[in-house]
Order: structure tokens, then C-alpha cells, then sequence
């Protein structure tokens, strides 16, 4: 292989480290949106569960607030979070497969800097 060839590689490497790394960032961003939200769904359902019973809950008022609003209501299924914690998994091990594959060729005694 040329140092060209050698070069050309690095640097493809080097694009593809910072194109995972950005796809980790948004799934990182998207699994604490969504636990966010089911720490709020949470919330409300330990404070229904703590509720004594109280002529209270029979009003409008208390019943509406004590209910889950439909923002709250599109709770992500089992199967959407497991494949969310997949993908996370899967944007990790391509950084650390990235990372050691820039290593090995960082060894090669080759010096690219990306720009």
C-alpha cells in the first residue's frame, strides 16, 4: 500500500470516527428526551399512588390533574426503547471499532491531519 493509499484510509477513518460520533450525540439526545419522559409519566403515577382518600378526588379539577395529558399518553412501547438502547450500543461499538482502527493505523508511522 502507498502512503498515499495509507492516507487516504486515515482519513476516511477519521470521517467515518466523527460521522459515528455525531450519530451517538442524537441517540444520546433521544434516550434522555424519552427518559425524561417516563420519569414524568413516573411522577405522576407515585403521586396518584400516594393519594389519601379525599372527597377531593371527585372533583373535576383534582380528576383532570391526576390523570395523564396527552402528551403523556404516547408512552414508547417495550419494543421501541429496547431498540433504542440496541442502537446506542451499536453507535458505541462503531466509535471503539473507529477508534482502534485509527490507532492500528496511527501505528503504521503515518501522520494525517484531518481539515
Amino acid at each position: 500500500m502507498t502512503i498515499d493509499e495509507k492516507r487516504q484510509q486515515r482519513a476516511e477513518v477519521l470521517i467515518d470516527l466523527e460521522d459515528a460520533q455525531e450519530t451517538l450525540r442524537h441517540l444520546q439526545v433521544k434516550a434522555e428526551r424519552q427518559a425524561e419522559f417516563l420519569e414524568g409519566v413516573a411522577h405522576k403515577v407515585k403521586y396518584n399512588a400516594s393519594l389519601k382518600p379525599s372527597g377531593l378526588d371527585f372533583s373535576m379539577a383534582t380528576d383532570l390533574a391526576n390523570r395523564l395529558g396527552p402528551n403523556e399518553q404516547a408512552i414508547p412501547d417495550f419494543t421501541t426503547i429496547q431498540k433504542l438502547i440496541e442502537e446506542l450500543r451499536a453507535a458505541r461499538q462503531k466509535i471503539f471499532n473507529l477508534e482502534q482502527q485509527r490507532s492500528q493505523l496511527g501505528n503504521s508511522g503515518l501522520t494525517v491531519v484531518a481539515g
